[in-house]
């Protein structure tokens, strides 16, 4: 049977190098049966790692070799007490995590073996793709590792319309992300960087205007480093730029009764030219409304990216005032828009 003699983490490959006394055949692992502890004794560790998403990337060999999976790679790195040196990094396999080339499973390693090497991560995060999403508003940056989110600086980034001749450039004002560290980070875009984009014919309207550049202090990985710069003049091109399918959403609205006026918030930047006052319908109750009125024209003027404001006209004034039931209150005053109602 096959007896596990030693092993070492290699940080910067991202791997799990395994040494057994003979020829292990790596498509019978079982990654669920490995742990990592930091303890020589499994009743004094108190960090303790089971593996779950990394995978044998070795030929048959004695020596396994173990990708670690993205989750895995995290929790490890997030560990403040387990596997940073020799030390505190020890290995637990039961029988049966592998199988020699003639089916004989592997002693099992009961008692956790130390490390016989760590090797520190010192390679640089580098973003290696990104997609622009118009539907959800968001950029998507790709890295080699997994990063620390909590040092992102989305005023790092700009977005530009050429590799290296660009004639516009948009360095963005900022935006708001999950600070989990993750190898892919999604960044929601700022309104103000939103309506240039989409409003802009030179930039952003595909993969072919789209470009990134990154400066120095981006974003750092779990061992400090910088992520490598990407310089205006030579940036990367977007993967995807991903159109905007989805309608804008009410968020809120107010109704004011000295000016008669109604001002619509939306989930994002809308074309107020576009809305159509008569998709608008107000009413007194959620469902089964006893009283209920659809606008019919008035004044429309854009407020902000995300809210547009109607002052009603005439008609519309006199009719609301004699709805006795309708918008006196908060209680008694919602609002519904059609699919008609206005464009991003």
């Amino acid at each position: 049977a096959p007896e596990l003699t030693t092993f070492s983490i290699d940080y910067n490959a991202s791997e799990l190098l395994l040494t057994f006394t003979e020829t292990v055949d790596p498509t019978t692992v079982n990654i669920s049966t490995i742990t990592l502890h930091n303890n020589a004794s499994r009743f004094l560790s108190d960090q303790v790692i089971t593996l779950t998403d990394s995978i044998a990337i070795s030929g048959v060999s004695p020596i396994l070799v173990i990708q670690l999976g993205p989750t895995d790679a995290v929790a490890l790195q997030e560990m403040v007490y387990l596997a940073t040196d020799e030390n505190n990094t020890f290995i637990a396999l039961e029988e049966a995590t592998v199988l020699d080339v003639y089916g004989n499973p592997n002693t099992p390693v009961l008692m956790p073996l130390m490390a016989s090497s760590v090797l520190d991560d010192m390679s640089r995060p580098i973003l290696t793709a990104f997609d622009l999403d118009f539907d959800s508003n968001s950029l998507i940056l790709y890295f080699t590792e997994t990063v620390d989110a909590s040092t992102f600086d989305p005023t790092a980034i700009t977005i530009q319309n050429h590799i290296s001749n660009s004639t516009v450039f948009l360095p963005l004002s900022g935006g708001s992300f999950s600070t989990a560290n993750v190898i892919t980070l999604y960044l929601q875009l700022s309104n103000e960087d939103l309506v240039i984009l989409q409003t802009s014919s030179e930039i952003a309207t595909s993969p072919s205007t789209t470009f990134l550049a990154l400066e120095t202090g981006s974003v750092r990985d779990l061992a400090g480093f910088n992520a490598t710069p990407i310089f205006t003049t030579s940036a990367l091109r977007a993967t995807r730029v991903i159109a905007d399918v989805t309608p804008p959403v009410i968020t809120s609205f107010e109704y004011n009764l000295f000016n008669n006026s109604i001002t619509i918030f939306f989930n994002e930047p809308v074309n107020a030219s576009t809305l159509e006052p008569s998709a608008i319908t107000l009413q007194n109750t959620v469902v089964n409304a006893s009283a209920s009125y659809t606008l019919t024209g008035g004044e429309i003027a854009q407020e902000s990216p995300n809210s547009v404001t109607i002052t009603q006209d005439f008609v519309d004034q006199v009719r609301l005032n004699v709805l006795t039931e309708l918008c006196t209150n908060t209680s008694n005053c919602l609002i519904s828009g059609n699919a008609s109602l206005i464009e991003d």
